[in-house]
């Protein structure tokens, strides 16, 4: 019988691992980081406009995943949404490019700030699941088992923004992220709303 795979945390637990990371990450290139979670009423509203019309930065767009384990196949599981892709496509149509990451942990006591990660940027070859199988040792060994899309290093994930990104100014942005979310948005039963990215501000290349 097929094991099911479960979750021990949300993508919101699985973002204060991930974005101190990535801005690590992103700060050995730029001198400017910033990741907001955007809204149109607040950093889309009038007075921000106001405030940052005269300012241009590019900008990545980033969805958090959160590892599915099966502890008896000592294997992880890790879901990418048809949605994120829809909406990817649609970012590098303007200069935007659209990655996703998920902490290695298997438990809350590996989910710490030296936890691997594993990055992948998404586009039209990106598979749906990703499978990594873990050894039991100190240090856990993974093992991913498919490479379609995952970044190797970390100069890969600055090489894929640099190249697939460009300076806009600030409005430019949010009328951006007003047109990822309308080709990335999938209401569920209930009324419930799909997944928001979130975005990083960069600016001053170094």
């Amino acid at each position: 019988m097929k094991e099911k795979y479960s979750s021990f945390i949300s993508e919101h637990t699985a973002e204060y691992v991930l974005i101190p990371q990535l801005t690590d990450i992103l700060k050995q290139k730029f001198e400017v980081v910033i990741p907001i979670y955007p809204w149109m009423t607040r950093e889309g509203n009038n007075l921000s406009k106001s405030l940052h019309q005269q300012y241009k930065f590019r900008m990545v767009g980033f969805y958090p995943r959160r590892p599915k384990i099966g502890l008896k196949n000592h294997k992880m599981a890790i879901k990418i949404n048809d949605e994120f892709l829809d909406g990817a496509k649609e970012a590098s149509k303007i200069n935007i490019p659209m990655l996703a990451g998920c902490p290695l942990a298997r438990n809350l006591l590996e989910l710490n700030n030296d936890v691997k990660c594993i990055w992948i940027k998404l586009t039209d070859k990106t598979r749906n699941i990703y499978d990594i199988e873990y050894i039991d040792e100190t240090p856990v060994e993974y093992k991913v088992i498919q490479h379609e899309e995952v970044f190797n290093t970390k100069d890969n994930i600055l090489d894929f923004i640099i190249e697939g990104s460009k300076e806009l100014n600030f409005l430019n942005l949010i009328q951006a992220i007003q047109t990822i979310r309308q080709h990335s948005s999938t209401v569920y039963f209930m009324g419930f709303g799909t997944y928001k990215p979130i975005y990083f501000l960069l600016k001053d290349e170094r």
